[in-house]
């Protein structure tokens, strides 16, 4: 999971990153309170570099990405800012991981799939974020940066959460509960076993965002049915299930959309 962000705090993905980390109240490297207070102030100009960064924004960039486990560049296209090829180089020399997304073009569900894979398989704590600077705010790359990197940290706390659930309650080979007779006691099943935090995010969340836990709370729901697989009520229960979704549709995915339903009834948030 992601314990720590570092950002240069500037207009567009910078503040983004910036405003992410003070929504999951997260750590950060600025001493801004909360999401509505102004980034820093640009750094005053310095004599370029041959590479056409100034020396000051130059070392500040290799100082953020060594002082990371990682760096992830973002941008609205394809071209590749000047900030990103330095953060890119100091990266490969220091021999650190670098990951890269496309913002504008990338879809943005696989995009923070890819991205949580890229954290976990380097255990990637803190996190140093970049991305091109303009004069004026880029709303557009602060939006897009923030969506991703929350979607990105909320995969990583329903994954540790979901490890943390079995680790408590026994490996998935004896589970705490009975094996179920029903669709309803499979679905009870799976959302009393989740933390009141990831029920409340995952009411919360658009069905076509649903895609997003494939990867965390999918296993999570993999690992349960092969608990069940020597109870013939549980492979019943299951087999009716199966039936009664679309012919494309996984059974996983079908018991994610049926939890994701009783929680909108159950616990999403609402404006009172």
């Amino acid at each position: 999971m992601i314990e720590r962000i570092i950002s240069d705090g500037r207009p567009g993905v910078g503040r983004g990153a910036l405003d992410a980390a003070a929504t999951l109240d997260i750590p950060c490297n600025s001493g801004r309170k909360n999401a509505g207070e102004t980034g820093p102030p640009p750094p005053p100009k310095q004599p370029w570099t041959s590479g056409g960064l100034s020396r000051h924004t130059a070392a500040c960039i290799a100082r953020h990405t060594k002082s990371a486990h990682g760096t992830l560049s973002l941008a609205l296209d394809q071209e590749v800012c000047e900030e990103i090829h330095h953060a890119r180089n100091i990266a490969n020399k220091c021999h650190l991981p670098w990951h890269h997304v496309c913002l504008g073009q990338a879809d943005k569900f696989q995009a923070a799939q890819d991205v949580h894979e890229w954290l976990v398989t380097n255990n990637i704590r803190i996190l140093h974020v970049i991305g091109a600077t303009a004069p004026l705010p880029d709303e557009r790359a602060a939006s897009a940066t923030r969506d991703l990197l929350e979607t990105i940290y909320y995969l990583g706390l329903i994954e540790h959460n979901m490890t943390a659930s079995a680790q408590t309650t026994g490996p998935p080979s004896t589970p705490s509960h009975p094996a179920p007779r029903s669709t309803e006691q499979i679905i009870s099943q799976i959302c009393a076993e989740m933390s009141l935090k990831d029920r409340v995010h995952m009411a919360n969340m658009q069905q076509d965002e649903l895609a997003t836990l494939s990867t965390s709370l999918g296993r999570y729901i993999m690992a349960r049915i092969e608990t069940w697989r020597d109870a013939p009520e549980a492979l019943a229960a299951l087999e009716l299930l199966q039936k009664s979704l679309p012919p494309e549709t996984d059974i996983v995915t079908g018991i994610i959309t049926k939890l994701w339903h009783r929680l909108q009834s159950t616990h999403k948030l609402r404006v009172v």
